[in-house]
């Protein structure tokens, strides 16, 4: 599971590294979470549309990656 936050938007992908694919991927950006942002409230909608979202794509665990963040 790799998140990136950028100062407007979050993004979550599922990510299977041994095959290079994205299983499963949501957003501030689309339609489905319109109207949410970059703060900790959108972060809790975020988290729990992206475990719908990893539930729906057969992902039963998930290794947490910052995508560099520092923290």
């Amino acid at each position: 599971m790799s998140v990136r936050f950028t100062h407007k938007n979050i993004y979550v992908q599922f990510v299977d590294d041994d095959a290079g694919n994205t299983l499963a991927s949501v957003s501030t950006r689309t339609n489905e979470t319109n109207g949410l942002s970059a703060n900790v409230a959108g972060a809790g909608e975020i988290g729990k549309i992206a475990g719908e979202a990893a539930k729906a794509a057969g992902i039963q665990a998930a290794v947490f990656d910052r995508s560099g963040a520092r923290y």
